[in-house]
């Protein structure tokens, strides 16, 4: 589920495409993303939430980048996401965290 850190913590498709499994710290309950990863250009810690914890403790110890596909495949697996869950996709919003269950 490489789209979850957008839909649990606002992060960017552009920055889960940049992102490494190294830059997420479960322990420390927070996504690094490096001013070289971020749109603005500014580094930026973002909060993991016990939901986004939950989904991705699994790959807790995975290495290289979160997302190995195209964006056009990043975005194919957000839309089967959000059609399968049946709930509508607000780009950097907390509406789809409430509706997606864990496990």
């Amino acid at each position: 589920m490489p789209f979850l850190p957008g839909a649990f913590a606002g992060l960017r498709s552009a920055e889960i495409e940049r992102l490494a499994w190294s830059d997420i710290d479960l322990t420390g309950g927070f996504i690094h993303v490096a001013s070289d990863k971020a749109k603005t250009r500014s580094r930026r810690l973002v909060p993991v939430l016990p939901n986004l914890a939950q989904w991705l403790a699994p790959y807790a110890h995975k290495k290289g980048k979160v997302w190995n596909g195209t964006p056009e495949d990043l975005r194919d697996v957000r839309n089967e996401t959000v059609a399968t869950a049946k709930t509508p996709w607000k780009q950097r919003s907390s509406t789809f965290i409430y509706f997606l269950p864990v496990g």
